[in-house]
């Protein structure tokens, strides 16, 4: 089963503090019961149940007569809308006003900040945030004439006695590019206790202004997700995009069909 991590925001909780809801069945639910039943001792999480906090568990109670994906589809579409109508997401769900989406306006640097769902392996955030950065920069209006260079750098923890190679450790892939003051990272960053065993990892994308090389550079837009601290066998996924962008619809709208696209299909049940 997996751990107590909320469907909605990302937090590890304990359980007593929150509750795991069980919605309708659908196809892969049904399929976990064929296979549960055709396997003994087969074990793992039902897919029409998930983990919500106690901020959020109310609320999923309130949609479990869908299925588990219609739900989510509801609740993620009310965060990606600033004043939903909560009987417009199309499949006769009506959404808490506790889902709207978490959005601010920084005072110094006059970005959006806005925390986006998603439900994305954080290797697969890495590759498609290096996919998706030519269209961001259009959007920003920005040129798109560097390649960026790519490094790697492993760097090993030793520790309790292990040294390397078995040593927990490090691992950094950064795509960069500068010209004229624009700044572009692409960034992995994974932290290993083993080679077959991830601690955590987080991914992002930054485009900063930067005058001169000894000024501070200015932020213009940052994209980034990281998984929790994971337990041996959980799967590395990232359920919330960090967002800060300029207040431009053209912008925001973009992003928000980014994040729309790093959720499976939840059309089917």
């Amino acid at each position: 089963m997996k751990p107590p991590i909320c469907e909605i925001c990302n937090l590890r909780f304990d359980p007593s503090e929150g509750a795991l809801v069980s919605f309708v069945d659908d196809s892969r639910s049904r399929a976990f019961a064929e296979r549960a039943l055709a396997e003994p001792g087969f074990v793992g999480h039902r897919p029409n149940t998930g983990w919500f906090c106690g901020g959020h568990s109310e609320g999923a109670r309130a949609l479990s007569s869908g299925t588990r994906g219609e739900a989510l589809a509801a609740l993620r579409s009310s965060l990606a809308d600033p004043d939903p109508d909560p009987d417009a997401n199309g499949n006769g769900l009506r959404v808490p006003p506790v889902f709207r989406r978490q959005r601010s306006t920084d005072a110094e640097t006059g970005l959006v900040e806005v925390n986006r769902p998603v439900d994305v392996d954080v290797f697969e955030l890495h590759e498609r945030l290096r996919v998706f950065r030519p269209a961001l920069l259009a959007a920003l209006g920005l040129p798109d004439e560097v390649a960026l260079e790519t490094r790697t750098k492993r760097t090993w923890n030793p520790m309790d006695g292990a040294r390397e190679p078995d040593c927990p450790y490090s691992d950094r892939v950064t795509d960069e590019g500068k010209v004229d003051g624009l700044e572009q990272v692409v960034e992995l960053d994974s932290n290993w206790w083993s080679r077959h065993s991830l601690s955590n990892a987080s991914a992002r994308l930054d485009i900063m202004r930067r005058p001169s090389p000894n000024e501070w550079a200015t932020r213009i837009c940052s994209i980034s997700g990281s998984t929790a601290h994971l337990r041996r066998g959980e799967e590395p996924v990232v359920q919330t995009l960090r967002v800060k962008h300029p207040d431009d619809p053209a912008v925001e709208q973009l992003i928000a069909g980014f994040a729309a696209g790093l959720s499976p299909d939840t059309s089917a049940s």
